[in-house]
C-alpha cells in the first residue's frame, strides 16, 4: 500500500492525516507496536480512537476489529 505523505516515515505519528494513493482516499495513521496503520477517516468518530483502536488489537485481532467498527485498515509498508 502506498501512502502519500510530505514527511519522511520516522516523522509520521498517530493522527497524521494521509492521501492513500491505493485506496485513493484520505485517512489517519495509527502507530502501534512498531507499525503504521491506514485507518480511513470514519476513525475519527471516536471519542479517543488510538486508545480504543490499541486496546482492541490487544484484545482480538486487526481484521476483526476492522470488520466489527466498518473500517479500511491497511498496514503502510511503503511511503513516498
Amino acid at each position: 500500500m502506498k501512502i502519500v505523505v510530505k514527511k519522511e516515515m520516522e516523522s509520521i505519528k498517530c493522527g497524521d492525516l494521509v492521501y492513500s494513493s491505493l485506496l485513493r482516499e484520505y485517512g489517519f495513521v495509527c502507530h502501534i507496536e512498531n507499525k503504521y496503520y491506514f485507518i480511513n477517516r470514519e476513525f475519527e468518530n471516536w471519542s479517543d480512537p488510538y486508545e480504543e483502536l490499541k486496546e482492541l488489537i490487544h484484545k482480538t485481532n486487526l481484521e476483526l476489529v476492522a470488520k466489527n467498527k466498518k473500517l479500511k485498515v491497511s498496514l503502510i509498508n511503503e511511503v513516498i
